[in-house]
């Protein structure tokens, strides 16, 4: 965001940046065991069998140690929003899931 132009294929551009605002984004590290004596009456579960596949990859993901990438609320699965404890094979795993507001902006270029 230092340069003011920039040449492509010959032509020179004037760019401008216009920030548009901030974006909260997500995004799933890894899982931690729980003892089943840890969770109590009021403590939110979801079995893993009640996630929707797209919220069972990123679960298989974090218990193998991958982080996911961002996304945005609507693409990050909505499972998540709701439940910190997953039940998976009589076992049961803390999501850890990591909130970011990121500046979000928008670039022109205009020929010169």
């Amino acid at each position: 965001m230092d340069w003011s132009r920039i040449r492509y294929q010959g032509t020179v551009y004037n760019l401008s940046w216009q920030r548009i605002g901030l974006v909260a984004q997500y995004k799933m590290s890894h899982t931690a065991h729980v003892n089943a004596s840890e969770i109590g009456n009021d403590s939110e579960v979801i079995t893993y069998e009640n996630l929707s596949d797209r919220a069972q990859r990123f679960f298989t993901e974090a218990r193998a140690g991958n982080e996911s990438a961002w996304y945005d609320r609507e693409a990050f699965p909505n499972e998540f929003h709701d439940y910190h404890l997953v039940e998976y094979q009589d076992e049961y795993y803390r999501v850890i899931v990591y909130t970011g507001d990121f500046e979000k902006y928008r670039l022109s270029a205009t020929p010169v």
